[in-house]
């Protein structure tokens, strides 16, 4: 029976070049707490979406933004755990990922209901309503 060999075994060529996402665990620490950081940003935006056009371009590139970089740290985390199964470090960075993922979630949960209920006050038709109403003029 053959066994696995050890990652050290490996040629370079079949093995993930994490150092491309993150230098060093510590950057990729770093970025788990900048990420962690933000996310009060984003909550700051909850109820305020609608105000105007400026704060919701705000708030979908502050969303986006955050959301790919939560990717790159919870990939990484993966990546790293997926390289050895057994290093108890990597399973807990992986788990961190995941849940800095989760808390990502909740902190853009409101993104959704928020724009929904936007489209009840304003639709293409009601607005088209509203401007034929305000030109019409009286003839007497």
């Amino acid at each position: 029976m053959s066994s696995v060999p050890e990652r050290g075994e490996r040629d370079d060529d079949y093995k993930w070049d994490l150092e491309s996402i993150y230098a060093s665990d510590e950057d990729w620490e770093q970025a788990y707490e900048q990420l962690s950081e933000e996310l009060g940003e984003l909550e700051a935006y909850e109820g305020r979406l609608t105000e105007d056009s400026e704060t919701l371009l705000e708030a979908l590139d502050l969303r986006n933004e955050i959301h790919r970089e939560a990717e790159k740290v919870a990939s990484y985390g993966r990546m790293r755990s997926d390289e050895d199964t057994r290093d108890q470090e990597y399973q807990a960075l992986k788990a961190r990922g995941a849940s800095l993922m989760a808390d990502v979630s909740s902190a853009s949960s409101y993104f959704d209901p928020e724009l929904q209920d936007s489209s009840r006050w304003w639709s293409p038709r009601r607005a088209s309503r509203s401007t034929s109403t305000t030109s019409t003029t009286c003839s007497g």
